[in-house]
């Protein structure tokens, strides 16, 4: 979650089948400072567990918090799958792209105001880019399908 975000009275949210059920209730708030554990039962009364752990984007990265585009610039497609392509940079501009849990994996300088990067390296999931210039620092979701 975004810096800041009061992690102790949150409330979950998702989707099951009318006939599923889950325990503890995604309506009622729950303080997510420690992980949180879910069971579902599905209609054939098989059940699964799941954990879930809120972490602050700024206690992994360093990141003070998500900022919004001010700048136009554009990251598309979003979801990608082989390919993202970024245009709008300013000149002198540093791209860095971290997974869920923090980790660096991805880094380029550039000065060129567009640019396309391969994704072949970067397994599914969700992602976050950061885009560093003279002028301001972005961070935008990125999505990888493959």
């Amino acid at each position: 979650v975004p810096y800041g975000t009061n992690i102790s009275n949150l409330t979950a949210s998702g989707v099951i089948s009318n006939l599923a059920t889950v325990n503890p209730s995604f309506a009622t708030s729950k303080d997510y400072s420690l992980s949180v554990v879910y069971t579902v039962t599905a209609e054939n009364l098989s059940t699964n567990i799941y954990t879930i752990t809120v972490t602050e984007l700024s206690s992994l990265t360093g990141i003070s918090g998500v900022l919004k585009n001010e700048n136009n610039v554009f990251i598309y497609p979003n979801p990608a799958e082989n390919e993202v392509n970024i245009d709008g940079l300013s000149n002198e501009s540093e791209i860095t792209i971290f997974n869920q849990v923090g980790i660096l994996t991805y880094k380029l300088q550039t000065n060129d105001t567009y640019v396309k990067i391969s994704l072949n390296n970067l397994a599914s999931g969700l992602y976050f880019c950061k885009i560093s210039s003279t002028k301001a620092n972005i961070i935008r979701k990125l999505v990888i399908n493959k």
